[in-house]
Formats: structure tokens, C-alpha cells, sequence
């Protein structure tokens, strides 16, 4: 029993350990984008462009000027 104890605890080591040349983050820490960083830049403030209707939406000749 108690070799069995020592193998399971081996196991999680390795499991638990990095590969070589890696760190292995702490779950606690924080990741990814959890981050408190805003955006430097402004809101667009620009009207949408309006989206091309019908035929010219779905063919595959030049779409002529939106009136």
C-alpha cells in the first residue's frame, strides 16, 4: 500500500512540473485576458456605412453608386 502512496505522489509531480525551459503559471495568478488594461484609443464616433441592397449585394458584377 504504501508503494502505491509514493507512485500516485510521483505521478502528480510530474504532471504538476513544466516542460523544460517553460514556467508553470500559478492557477491564482492572473491570465490571458483577465487583465485590467482599457483601450488607448477613442470610440468612432462615424456614421455606419450603409450596406449594399439586392443584386448587386449578391452577383458578381461591380456594384454601381448607392443613390
Amino acid at each position: 500500500m504504501h508503494s502505491l502512496h509514493s507512485f500516485w505522489k510521483t505521478i502528480f509531480e510530474v504532471i504538476k512540473m513544466a516542460k523544460a525551459g517553460m514556467r508553470r503559471p500559478s492557477p491564482e495568478e492572473p491570465h490571458g485576458t483577465e487583465s485590467n488594461h482599457k483601450t488607448k484609443f477613442p470610440k468612432n464616433d462615424a456614421p455606419p456605412v450603409p450596406e449594399i441592397q439586392g443584386k448587386a449585394k449578391h452577383g458578381h458584377e461591380k456594384a454601381g453608386r448607392i443613390n
